[in-house]
């Protein structure tokens, strides 16, 4: 099981995390760690086992890694440590990257609990090659960004 073997390796993770933490000072950029859903940072239980005895390193939030967890439950853990939002959706049993809307996640109940941590980062839409045009993409902003 990779996730066994991953959360089993923690302390070898954190050796790159904290080698590149000064080096992200250093050039003015915030280093921040992917949930991923098939290895390390399946939950927010995990990134806080990864990431949280490093306050500099924040969380690159990516909507449709969560498997195991629920939205709310993931930013009331780390919605302080949130600096980025990977947005696509899924069908709730394997990450899909689909345009926003097309899946199960509820975009309203999601950007309301972002905005409640104070979130006003970047928003990147991540979807497949071929999944959607640009002008899909606008509309995917105003129905889901616009309605936050």
């Amino acid at each position: 099981n990779l996730a066994a073997l991953a959360l089993a390796a923690l302390p070898l993770l954190l050796r790159p995390l904290l080698f590149l933490l000064p080096a992200a000072e250093e050039i003015g950029a915030v280093l921040c760690v992917e949930n991923m859903p098939h290895s390390i940072g399946r939950t927010s239980a995990e990134m806080l086992r990864l990431i949280g005895g490093c306050p500099e390193a924040m969380v690159c939030f990516d909507t449709n890694h969560l498997l195991l967890e629920s939205h709310a439950d993931f930013i009331g853990a780390l919605g302080d440590r949130i600096a980025t939002v990977h947005l696509s959706d899924y069908d709730g049993r394997d990450e899909r990257h689909w345009l926003p809307g097309r899946g199960v996640i509820d975009w309203p109940d999601l950007c309301r609990r972002l905005r409640r941590t104070g979130y006003r980062g970047v928003y990147i839409f991540e979807v497949h090659h071929g999944e959607a045009t640009c002008r899909d993409l606008v509309k995917a902003y105003g129905q889901v960004l616009r309605k936050k």
